[in-house]
């Protein structure tokens, strides 16, 4: 018996090992995605398989992992996608929009009325598939107003008589409960949906976050810039710093989930995004597979599939672990481009951060420089030689005012020149 005993304890720990060994050694391959779509910004993985991604023209969908794309949703200025009991399209022009699909992602109705007297909507929060809170805001230096709707968007109504905080993600709870992170305030809480708000940052000391999940009733976390990941017990009255396993130069994005009830975290390096697994409600975390290189676009978002399976969005491709989508490889095979082009910055408006990207035909000097409204030069991005081949900065504005800018990116043999919008 006991030999039997001591059998089956080596067998445990040799399958512990080699699943160890096996998520870590997981490689990496990239989706085809479309092949004329703009800047890709979130990835979300429908229940019934179908992945969507957004781009600044609209929203592309897959039903076959990633044989074939199809736009279902063609409009400018798509500024985030959310998806939770429904999947949202948000932004602007001129007029805010909340795009909200079917459950297979290829029908969309503009849910936003002109109750939504703001031209942009940032963030929207849902409770339930009919209840569900905007944000909204001015083009420049106007804070965000929040509306809500009880009835799925056929009417809306402030929910607040005050400006709200400019929240980066938000969170709709149970008993009227609302939750806010704002990109350096910290974490916001109202308990009467969204009227009054008060800053909880008990227990906290960062000042940078990017989002905000729960889990059951009263649980909350909250991810860092400073690789900390905190927890709140009690609806956000109180934070703890539940883990020490990533770097203090790692930025925590995109935690997650899994109808599993494991956590997924995305960790974002200057030179490599990396996503690990919690399976004890993230007090410790294994890597799954290896870190992903990437320039100063970085790592954006994932999704975990129904399978438990990981697609993420870095340097605006889709890599994925999971053998039964459509892949070209492994990392790193990318074409050159055929023609050198500036693209439109990504998400614009933008605040504070915002992504430049732009493709070089052959080998060139370049410049990269912003510039104000009245030509005066602000920052030189880069200036130096470049192989051919494409290329993104990440440019932050927290120390300009809001307003519009201008970036001009100069070649040995072009001149580009865009706007760009900074919302404060």
């Amino acid at each position: 018996m006991r030999h039997y005993t001591l059998v089956c304890v080596f067998i445990i720990i040799a399958l512990l090992i080699f699943s160890s060994d096996a998520l870590r050694s997981q490689s990496w391959k990239t989706i085809i995605t479309p092949s004329d779509r703009s800047f890709l910004y979130d990835v979300i993985e429908l229940p019934n398989g179908i992945l969507a991604v957004d781009d600044i023209l609209g929203v592309w969908v897959t039903s076959n992992n990633g044989a074939s794309w199809t736009r279902t949703l063609n409009t400018y200025n798509v500024l985030r996608m959310r998806g939770t009991n429904s999947l949202f399209a948000l932004g602007g022009v001129g007029t805010a929009f909340i795009y909200v699909s079917n459950e297979t992602g290829t029908t969309w109705s503009n849910k936003a009325t002109d109750s939504i007297a703001r031209p942009y909507v940032v963030e929207i929060a849902e409770r339930s598939p009919t209840e569900f809170f905007a944000l909204g805001t001015m083009m420049v230096g106007t804070s965000p107003l929040l509306y809500r709707t009880t009835n799925g968007g056929t009417t809306w109504y402030s929910a607040s008589p005050a400006e709200a905080p400019y929240f980066s993600a938000m969170l709709a709870g149970p008993d009227n409960m609302l939750y806010g992170v704002h990109s350096t305030d910290g974490f916001y809480r109202s308990t009467d949906n969204g009227s009054s708000w008060t800053l909880s940052n008990s227990g906290i000391t960062t000042s940078s976050f990017s989002s905000i999940v729960g889990k059951g009733q009263d649980t909350l976390f909250l991810p860092s810039s400073n690789g900390t990941l905190y927890r709140s017990t009690d609806k956000g009255l109180s934070w703890q710093s539940i883990t020490s396993a990533f770097p203090t130069t790692s930025t925590l994005l995109s935690l997650h989930i899994s109808s599993a009830g494991e956590l997924y975290v995305a960790t974002k390096t200057a030179s490599q995004s990396t996503i690990y697994r919690s399976s004890d409600g993230g007090i410790t975390w294994s890597p799954v597979g290896d870190p992903i290189s990437s320039s100063s676009g970085g790592l954006w978002s994932i999704a975990i599939t129904p399978r438990n399976t990981i697609v993420a969005l870095v340097d605006y491709d889709l890599y994925t672990n999971d053998s039964t989508f459509v892949t070209t490889g492994v990392i790193g095979q990318n074409e050159l481009p055929f023609t050198s082009q500036l693209y439109q910055n990504f998400p614009n408006p933008f605040n504070p951060t915002t992504i430049i990207k732009f493709d070089l035909w052959k080998k060139s000097h370049i410049t990269l420089k912003v510039f104000d409204l009245l030509g005066r030069e602000l920052f030189t991005l880069a200036d130096e030689e470049k192989e051919a081949g494409a290329y993104s900065f990440c440019f932050r504005g927290e120390t300009l005012s809001g307003g519009t800018y201008f970036y001009r990116l100069q070649t040995d043999h072009s001149v580009s020149i865009k706007k760009m919008i900074l919302l404060k």
